[in-house]
């Protein structure tokens, strides 16, 4: 019996965490946009936290797996988390803005020099940076 309410608890509480967890816009269409990770290469790797203050997963977000997936989104502003490791001791988060339009296609860049990271938004066909960092003077609704 105790085993029985201890499995009950557990499955509420995964229950109203995947809620919790980002929600795509839906699949991919021409009215949606795509955010991906440029592969950083070497021994770094880049991963998502969470998009619009929401964990892709309940297991990214308990820190058991490294979210990698292009996600899709709905246009206009997000934010996403991304986590960059670059070997110990140097890893880290940056939490960036970007507004994504229709059609949109973006790319999570990441790099490091030393002991500095540093983590940027382009778009993946004019290869120009878009965004910036959520909390910089330039954010729409700041």
């Amino acid at each position: 019996m105790k085993k029985t309410i201890q499995q009950c608890l557990l499955l509420t509480v995964l229950a109203m965490a995947g809620c919790a967890t980002y929600q795509p816009a839906g699949p991919r269409t021409e009215q949606t946009a795509i955010l991906a990770l440029h592969p950083p290469g070497g021994m770094r790797q880049i991963s998502f936290k969470e998009v619009d203050g929401k964990p892709l997963t309940l297991a990214s977000a308990l820190g058991l797996t490294r979210a990698r997936a292009p996600v899709i989104l709905a246009p206009g502003k997000h934010t996403v988390r991304v986590h960059f490791r670059a070997g110990f001791p140097l890893e880290g988060s940056a939490k960036l803005w970007l507004v994504a339009e229709p059609g949109g296609s973006y790319l999570v860049h990441c790099d490091s020099a030393g002991y500095r990271f540093r983590c940027w938004i382009e778009d993946s066909r004019s290869g120009r940076p878009v965004g910036g960092f959520v909390g910089s003077g330039d954010e729409p609704g700041t």
